[in-house]
């Protein structure tokens, strides 16, 4: 089951620059965070295993958040939706 959590103005540009969904399988084995771009056109994922350098890593997935926003230049201003499993 999927959970997506969006605000009433979340989809509304910030301002010219791009806006992103997060992914984020979270709590459990595999954990990790990804980003797709509104328009499609870019992604990231990144597996909580290749921050802490152990496999199937689960646990809290903000590094794995941080991470991706930073490759791409993106601060949690420019975040348009979240989506998250509800393994539990």
């Amino acid at each position: 089951m999927l959970t997506l959590l969006v605000g009433s103005a979340a989809l509304v540009s910030n301002g010219g620059g791009r806006q992103w969904v997060v992914g984020l399988n979270k709590y459990s084995h595999d954990a990790g965070a990804c980003l797709l771009s509104t328009d499609g056109r870019q992604s990231i994922i990144v597996p909580n295993e290749r921050l802490m350098r152990t496999k199937h890593a689960g646990g809290d997935t903000a590094a794995a958040v941080r991470h991706a926003l930073n490759a791409v230049g993106a601060s949690l201003d420019d975040v348009a939706a979240v989506c998250a499993n509800n393994h539990h």
